[in-house]
């Protein structure tokens, strides 16, 4: 079911120079980016070994995506994501 799943929700992210679209079971949305509050990296270290997700904040609403759905490491993803948007 996972894999069906990912390839019918993909990509989950799109990040160009008018802003950001997430594509997810629960929700299609797209944000420009004056309505984009914060893009993050959550990172909690757990039993020895540190996982990280994306969280994107617009709207009012919060968005949050692993390495899993994003097909990246979210470091990675969040640099490229930090190089389209507009400085604040």
């Amino acid at each position: 079911a996972y894999g069906i799943v990912g390839l019918v929700f993909w990509p989950r992210l799109s990040v160009g120079p008018d802003g950001l679209r997430v594509h997810t079971p629960a929700r299609r949305a797209a944000y420009a980016w004056p309505e984009v509050d914060t893009v993050r990296l959550d990172e909690r270290r757990r039993l020895g070994l540190s996982t990280g997700t994306l969280e994107i904040d617009a709207r009012g609403e919060l968005v949050v995506l692993s390495r899993w759905a994003l097909g990246a490491d979210p470091r990675e993803v969040l640099a490229v994501v930090q190089s389209y948007a507009p400085p604040k």
